[in-house]
């Protein structure tokens, strides 16, 4: 059945839906690399259609409020897709907003039609689609008309789940059509080397998953399960020519960015990043910041005949002595997403119809939270595949490359920015399961050589450990309404309790990352990695960046807050030196006291997701 797509009843096989802010971005996609979505879109046994969905931002906060404001100041709610004239005629004044809305709306429209008019087999069924935010407008308006309260509170958000939003719209409305809908970052999709090769890479890796749902939801055992491509490891890309002492490589690797593990140095602190616009550093930067053995580190990555293999999980009788080393060994993967075998939400993602209905995007956060919408998403399905089996994620024998550019005020943005949502990310994965043992789920079973290891994973997966959020989120899904008042008050409190053990986690293994001495005009100089100042809240003390923590409002464009530090010189004083048993208590208060604010802030998403979940079979 599989290999008979002619027996499927459409001649749409496929989906891919992909994301971009810019308008000047989408036509230049569309302009190069016509030929290969064609050749991916209407040239092979599966055909498929592209939505590429266009929407800065901002513009989508305006449409919300565009939607929100009609339905508050119109007695007769207009269609918002009437032009100017007609919501005037209907009592409402017309916005500038509006006018924006249209003509990218109108500009979307003309570049589907060039891209047809160039490739005529992109006719059929219209296979490129390019939609804006007025698009969904009609939706929208649906869902406001039902949601008489917290309509902005909900969706006028803008943080990095928000196109997940469209993506959940479109599964939605093919459910039931048996048509794979798979999503691809746009750097995944459009970049130098699908454009040279005419998106062979891509068709390779859209066949691969195509061929995996069918037989996905042909398998009467399975309900909830996502599965993706992964980007191209470094053993691929070495065979380009490039040495894992480059920046390059290890930048395409993985869903998770090196950045945090690249060695803080003056170069890549320079302060014009903290003044100028946009500052970036050059490659030799980048490259003189590599420390391969701080990479491995940092993923818990191992070399095995000359390839990269995730290090295997201790095998010691006893709990602690075991965690102790699996903390120090696995890397990220104790703390979240295996680099080598996690879902990635950008590389051909596909979910089952009931992760579709059952998870909605967490499209409300108010921070970016790494992972939420792949590895968390996976966590969440993985306890309702049935005790007995363990489905892989991760798609084997295809690749797709994530063409990374280099990042802009990279000292900054790796603190400010990055570091904090990939600290949510861990909190996150621990709320979901908070078993001591979790991170043996992140493991295929053939990847465990030990009996003993092996036999507690298969215990975890016949049992039912989980943490305070994906087991209220289980409760109100049963019970059909909101925790009472005393239940979210301890609901919050488990948050905060087990957030505060995860921050311990992150202290003691990103504070353990080497430090490598390097040699400059004749001085030995120990260097020290962003993640290992951040988490032990030394930024302050690095000379180049000193000057920007906490600093004056408006005395420079950017500063540090949250890239301040995760926790309190004074903590850091009383923690340092001791094992990792012996970590004294973490209070809130010995926390950057920006990075409570932002905390309190994830405990409340976490509490509204709950509601999210109730309200999402209305939306």
């Amino acid at each position: 059945m599989v290999d008979q797509p002619n027996s499927r009843l459409a001649s749409c096989h496929f989906l891919i839906f992909t994301h971009t802010a810019s308008l000047t971005s989408a036509q230049r996609y569309i302009r190069n690399h016509a030929e290969g979505l064609c050749n991916v879109l209407a040239r092979d046994k599966y055909k498929g259609m592209l939505v590429l969905y266009v929407a800065p931002a901002e513009l989508w906060k305006d449409m919300v409020q565009l939607v929100d404001d009609s339905h508050r100041t119109c007695r007769q709610r207009p269609d918002t897709r009437a032009t100017p004239t007609e919501v005037e005629s209907a009592g409402c004044r017309p916005t500038q907003v509006r006018i924006e809305l249209e003509m990218l709306q109108a500009q979307c429209a003309t570049l589907a039609r060039e891209a047809e008019a160039l490739w005529p087999p992109l006719q059929d069924l219209h296979r490129i689609r390019i939609l804006s935010p007025l698009d969904f407008g009609s939706i929208l308006d649906n869902i406001r008309s039902r949601m008489t309260t917290d309509f902005r509170h909900w969706f006028q958000k803008t943080s990095y789940d928000v196109p997940k939003f469209i993506d959940s719209i479109l599964r939605l409305r093919f459910l039931g059509n048996n048509i794979a809908c798979l999503r691809f970052d746009e750097d995944v999709l459009f970049n130098q080397t699908t454009l040279q090769d005419g998106m062979s890479q891509i068709k390779g890796a859209v066949n691969l998953a195509v061929k995996s749902y069918w037989e996905h939801m042909d398998d009467i055992r399975l309900q909830a399960w996502l599965f993706s491509c992964q980007y191209a490891h470094l053993s691929v890309t070495d065979k380009h020519g490039e040495a894992r002492s480059h920046y390059r490589p290890w930048s395409q690797a993985f869903s998770t960015r090196c950045m945090p593990a690249l060695l803080a140095t003056a170069a890549l602190c320079h302060r014009a990043q903290f003044d100028e616009e946009e500052w970036l550093p050059t490659e030799k930067d980048m490259d003189n910041a590599v420390d391969e053995e701080v990479l491995k580190k940092f993923y818990g990555l191992q070399d095995r005949d000359g390839s990269l293999v995730s290090a295997a999980p201790s095998a010691a009788p006893d709990a602690d002595s075991r965690r102790d080393e699996d903390i120090s060994t696995l890397g990220i993967t104790y703390l979240g997403a295996n680099p080598l075998r996690a879902c990635i939400s950008g590389a051909a993602l596909c979910t089952s119809p009931a992760v579709t209905l059952d998870c909605p995007p967490c499209c409300h956060f108010q921070h970016n939270v790494m992972w939420i919408d792949d590895h968390s998403l996976n966590l969440m399905a993985q306890k309702d595949n049935g005790p007995h089996r363990q489905m892989s994620c991760h798609l084997e024998g295809v690749h797709v490359l994530k063409a990374r550019t280099r990042p802009a005020n990279c000292a900054w943005y790796t603190l400010e920015k990055y570091l904090p949502a990939l600290l949510f990310g861990t909190i996150v994965d621990k709320w979901i399961n908070e078993h001591g043992d979790a991170h043996l789920l992140k493991f295929l079973p053939s990847e465990l050589l030990d009996s003993s290891v092996k036999l507690r994973q298969r215990q975890l997966i016949r049992g039912t450990p989980c943490g305070p959020l994906a087991r209220n989120m289980r409760k109100v899904v049963e019970r059909g309404f909101m925790l009472e008042k005393h239940e979210l008050r301890e609901f919050r409190a488990e948050l905060w309790c087990l957030a505060l053990q995860r921050i311990k986690d992150v202290y003691w293994q990103w504070g353990h990352l080497p430090q490598p001495v390097r040699v400059s005009g004749g001085c030995k100089k120990t260097e020290v990695t962003f993640a290992s100042l951040w988490a032990t809240g030394r930024v302050s003390e690095h000379p180049c960046l000193a000057a920007f923590c906490d600093c004056n409002e408006g005395q420079h464009r950017r500063s540090l807050r949250l890239g301040c530090g995760l926790v309190s010189s004074a903590w850091h004083c009383r923690a340092k030196g001791r094992r990792r048993s012996q970590l004294p208590e973490l209070r809130q208060t010995d926390l950057n006291h920006h990075m409570i604010e932002a905390l309190s802030g994830l405990v409340d998403d976490a509490a509204a997701h709950l509601e999210w979940v109730l309200l999402w079979p209305s939306v």
